[in-house]
């Protein structure tokens, strides 16, 4: 059947109008789209050791991720399969590039408008014939040493054929790499030259498992060893600091933090983790480090960095930040205002900003007073919806419950005997 191909740009940045590809329900094999993929109107040429794919989500959410070429020129070159048209209405498709250390980079997407067929029949499935090669492969070198064996009779040829100069059993030809070129040509080489001292050397004719054969056990070791690697490349997932908190981490102006307990969370266990820079031991993924003997008085951050067996590392950071306080409550109008008066009234909160809401009932005789540090700026008040309603009565210099001064701005509602009353500050 002939082949159909459009050349298509997409970018990366999704910086142009979509695309849109016109198909029939139930074609393809036989339509390709050649990608030139870009970043911002300028060409990416794609690595070498890259790979390409295109990713589908069909009109019934079913999804499609196929393997696609990367072509000399750097543009990319995707089959549209029956999977990708199985379901009629609007699919979502895009080009992804994976680099060798499995970073992804993705175009914008483009759509495939697909044209119901009065006579299409094809079921609408998942299809990600890549990944269904690689995790089948994978499962099934997991099993015992008698079913690796079997997926390495290509591997087992080429080890014959280099230790012995066999394939199938069967003398390599001179057109093969191996011919004059394997263990046992080199081994009777040796055994004609050590002939006249008596070396005497043995090497099997055969593979087998039961083998004795150091050359023959060498290159099924290597070959296993080589695809025990790339199963665990499949499995492996990078370190991540998944959680990373400190308790306490607000302490009010004027205190000392003494003791502190950091609590951790890792997705794997770590081959070395650092505190600040300092080798510490973790045990496990999950856990508290606890720090006494301090004497914090002003804001301390801390950052555990944790490193895996093949070196990646993950970094997180938990802080505690020393806050004065927000004092209000409703009490009728003292003789003097000052910090008594202050620390007197019923709430207070560490904050680093003047806005909160407030809700206090404010009886006979009684304001609503509001006490925030001068350096946060001048609040708006709205009660009932409405703006206003308090008025600045005083400054000074307030003396907090850990013996910390700083100017504050003193505020007092207009009217007294207010209630139940909620009080938006910002």
């Amino acid at each position: 059947m002939a082949a159909y191909t459009q050349r298509i740009t997409l970018d990366v940045g999704g910086n142009y109008l979509p695309f849109y590809k016109y198909m029939k329900q139930g074609d393809g094999e036989s339509a390709y789209l050649v990608v030139t993929v870009t970043a911002n109107g300028q060409q990416l040429i794609p690595a070498a050791g890259d790979t390409a794919y295109i990713r589908v989500v069909k009109p019934d959410h079913t999804e499609v991720v196929n393997d696609a070429s990367i072509n000399a020129d750097g543009s990319i070159t995707a089959r549209i399969t029956t999977a990708m048209t199985a379901a009629a209405g609007i699919a979502k498709a895009d080009i992804c590039i994976v680099g060798a250390s499995e970073d992804v980079l993705s175009t914008a997407t483009f759509f495939l408008d697909i044209d119901a067929s009065p006579s299409s029949s094809a079921a609408s499935t998942n299809e990600f014939l890549d990944l269904i090669r690689i995790v089948k492969e994978g499962k099934e070198l997991l099993g015992d040493y008698e079913t690796a064996l079997a997926q390495l009779e290509a591997i087992g040829e080429n080890a014959e054929a280099w230790a012995v100069g066999k394939r199938g059993g069967a003398d390599v030809s001179d057109e093969d790499e191996t011919y004059h070129n394997n263990a046992k040509y080199f081994m009777e080489q040796a055994k004609a030259t050590a002939e006249a001292i008596k070396i005497e050397y043995t090497i099997d004719s055969e593979l087998s498992t039961d083998s004795q054969n150091p050359v023959q056990n060498r290159v099924i070791a290597a070959a296993l060893r080589e695809m025990r690697g790339a199963i665990d490349d499949l499995n492996y997932t990078a370190i991540a600091v998944s959680g990373f908190s400190v308790s306490p981490n607000q302490a009010e102006m004027g205190s000392s933090v003494t003791t502190v307990s950091l609590t951790w969370a890792l997705n794997r266990a770590a081959s070395e983790a650092r505190l600040d820079g300092e080798v510490i031991a973790l045990t496990g993924t999950s856990g508290t480090i606890s720090r006494s003997g301090l004497s914090l008085t002003a804001n301390k951050t801390w950052t555990l960095t944790a490193t895996d067996e093949r070196g990646a590392t993950a970094s997180r950071s938990a802080s505690l930040s020393f806050l004065n306080r927000i004092y209000w409550g409703a009490a009728a109008e003292p003789e003097t205002l000052g910090s008594a008066f202050v620390l007197s009234l019923a709430s207070s909160a560490l904050a680093s900003s003047r806005g909160r809401t407030i809700t206090l009932s404010a009886g006979t005789g009684q304001y609503i007073w509001y006490c925030v540090p001068a350096r946060l700026g001048t609040p708006a008040f709205k009660v009932g919806g409405f703006d206003g309603g308090f008025t600045k009565v005083a400054t000074f210099q307030h003396t907090n419950a850990s013996g910390y001064t700083e100017a504050y701005d003193v505020y007092r509602s207009d009217n007294a005997n207010l209630g139940n009353t909620s009080v938006v500050i910002s």
